[in-house]
């Protein structure tokens, strides 16, 4: 009964935007059949870790290039985020303040962060969460969304994955540098050096942001700012140690100090708002890939390691510190319409803290094929060992089918997931310390299970425009949550946990040049209870138009989003609301632009979770420079 009621709210939306999108586009003047033929050729990276046109994916994938980027003012990337279909965030007070990011209003621990291959997560918070607040906009050229439980080569836990993705660069030299100044006396520098040449490639970054920050609980009335810094360098480089042979090298390390509210006094446990949080998270990743023909093998070390000091009341009070490693084999092989690609993984994750370790050792494959009638087909299997939870199996499946017609061709899709998480080691230490009362107290958890599905259609237009309608539902069986009424601990959800909805997406750009692009989700979330989901909006609405002027030396962006229906602790309503931003790039000189934004035009008063503040109308200007 769910799935009908909410097609009746949603189906009105969703003719509407397409009927809008057809007339547009008969109306407007057509450039040709190869546009639609070249736009559906997009190729994506995100789904199975290998490059394939995005006409044989079954999953539902989300792509901004570097020219989408371009027009960007937000400094972190969770702001960009918003904009996508099917991404919530929630925010507790600014920059570097905790940001969650839920992909179909799943936790956002289930959500896989990579930036070039290497995997960003807090291995000393609860959940091994990704690691969002010390990512900056101005070190990447493109971001890749995977939309739902459909991860399987990222691990059965992956409900949903993002991949963010440096400069490429491959001949010659180039050089870039940026300066912004914002509200809240907010100062980011950043600059980048790449080489590449026939023997390889290099690509440094290193930036710095400095902000003060505002109040960012509603209860500290002392009207004192919170803070934020961070310093982040970015190695990337590869070797063609032979015409089929390379070698590559990805290091990251972030530096960052965030002060915020409501911590405890060391010795008194009285409350405090005087508190700060310094982090430092190192990331690297060393490969060796062989390419013949049509296959290819790699191997690669992965390292994760961060360390987060707290301080209270400018006293140090404690410490958390935890690490993954992790050895994983990639490969891949075509033959005629038929892709194939097998892995395997061992990896180790530590929490210093309690001194524990795990081990969880994983094999995968998957079959991706295409045959006549324009039908594609995939079909993928994952084990994975977990020395405490034993063996699990993982299931992924599609079905694509398109068809052609003269001004328009139409993508039919559906995909299948399984997966599963075990209760991480800090989720069943603090279960076995002295902290954990009532029904948490030494309750011992127990691995979650996971399924997902979506149905969608695609419509690509001969003008260019496209058009796409996606129904998901996701369940998670067993799923273990901290107890945020009571705080007895980490307790189990006896049943099953839903998150279910529609996600609507469209684009045209019209004869005069001007482009505009918007999307719809609405997520029904319930816990095993049938009760919504903390923090998850049931609607969000995207609108954006872009156009030039002055022979395309100014750009001008408009985007708009609207958030409504999310409950906090307690079912307290969130607010609902609206942000409006805006922005203009001025080429001024082939090398030299300027970018003036304002986000939060109407300055919006809301909350995204209660009790903490969010950021008000701020102007902000940026100068680039790219030699």
């Amino acid at each position: 009964m769910k799935v009908f009621t909410m097609l009746n709210k949603t189906l009105p939306f969703t003719l509407s935007a397409s009927f809008l999108l057809l007339s547009s586009s008969l109306f407007a003047q057509q450039t040709n059949s190869e546009t639609a033929q070249q736009e559906i050729e997009k190729v994506s990276v995100v789904s199975s870790r290998i490059v394939l046109p995005t006409n044989r994916l079954a999953t539902s994938t989300t792509v901004l290039d570097e020219f989408d980027l371009q027009f960007q003012t937000a400094l972190n990337v969770t702001d960009v985020l918003r904009q996508t279909p099917s991404v919530g965030v929630s925010n507790s007070g600014g920059l570097g303040k905790n940001t969650v990011l839920r992909v179909r209003g799943e936790e956002g621990f289930r959500t896989k962060l990579y930036i070039d291959n290497v995997e960003l997560s807090d291995t000393s918070s609860p959940q091994v969460a990704p690691v969002f607040d010390d990512v900056l906009v101005d070190q990447l050229s493109r971001i890749e969304v995977l939309r739902g439980t459909q991860g399987l080569s990222y691990g059965a836990d992956a409900g949903g994955v993002i991949a963010l993705f440096t400069q490429e660069y491959t001949d010659g030299f180039s050089a870039a540098a940026s300066a912004s100044i914002s509200r809240y006396d907010t100062q980011a520098l950043s600059g980048n050096l790449a080489f590449g040449n026939e023997t390889g490639n290099i690509f440094f970054s290193a930036s710095t942001l400095s902000s003060d920050g505002f109040n960012a609980q509603t209860s500290d009335t002392s009207g004192e700012l919170d803070g934020y810094d961070n310093q982040t360098f970015h190695f990337k480089g590869q070797v063609n140690i032979t015409e089929q042979l390379q070698g590559a090298l990805v290091v990251r390390q972030a530096d960052a100090d965030n002060e915020y509210d409501g911590c405890f006094d060391n010795t008194t446990f009285a409350p405090s708002n005087d508190c700060l949080t310094q982090a430092q998270q190192t990331t690297s990743r060393v490969s060796l890939s062989y390419t013949h023909e049509n296959a290819k093998h790699e191997v690669a070390f992965n390292n994760t390691e961060i360390e987060r000091r707290f301080i209270n009341n400018g006293l140090f009070g404690f410490e958390n510190s935890g690490s993954i490693e992790k050895f994983e084999y990639l490969g891949s092989a075509k033959w005629q319409q038929h892709d194939f690609i097998f892995g395997a993984e061992l990896k180790e994750e530590t929490l210093e803290g309690n001194t524990q370790t795990r081990d969880q050792n994983s094999i995968f494959a998957e079959w991706l094929g295409q045959f006549s009638h324009g039908i594609s087909a995939n079909l993928g299997v994952r084990l994975d060992d977990n020395d405490t939870f034993g063996k699990h199996n993982s299931l992924r499946a599609g079905l694509v089918k398109l068809i052609d017609y003269d001004t328009i061709d139409i993508k039919l899709k559906s995909s299948f997931g399984t997966g599963f998480r075990a209760p991480s080691l800090f989720e069943q230490a603090y279960n076995d310390g002295p902290f954990a009362f009532g029904d948490a107290a030494n309750l011992q958890l127990k691995e979650e299970n996971s399924q997902g599905v979506d149905v969608g259609i695609e419509l690509l237009l001969g003008s260019g425009s496209s058009v796409e309608v996606v129904l998901f539902k996701q369940t998670i069986e067993d799923e273990i949550m901290f107890d945020a009424v009571g705080f007895q601990g980490y307790l189990q959800g006896q049943g099953e946990s839903e998150s279910q909805g529609v996600e609507i997406g469209a684009e045209h750009v019209f004869e005069n040049g001007t482009s505009f692009w918007t999307n719809y989700t609405y997520n029904d979330a319930t816990d095993t209870a049938q009760q919504q989901r903390l923090r998850r909006p049931k609607n969000k609405f995207n609108f954006g138009v872009r156009h030039a002027w002055l022979d395309d030396t100014l750009l001008v962006e408009l985007n708009h989003r609207v958030v409504n229906d999310a409950v906090d602790i307690g079912g307290q309503e969130l607010d609902d609301y609206t942000v409006t931003n805006i922005s203009a790039k001025w080429q001024a000189l082939e090398n030299l632009s300027f970018t003036l934004g304002i986000s939060n035009l109407f300055d919006s008063e809301y909350q995204e979770v209660v009790g903490f503040n969010s950021a008000q109308r701020s102007v902000s200007l940026s100068a680039n420079l790219k030699l």
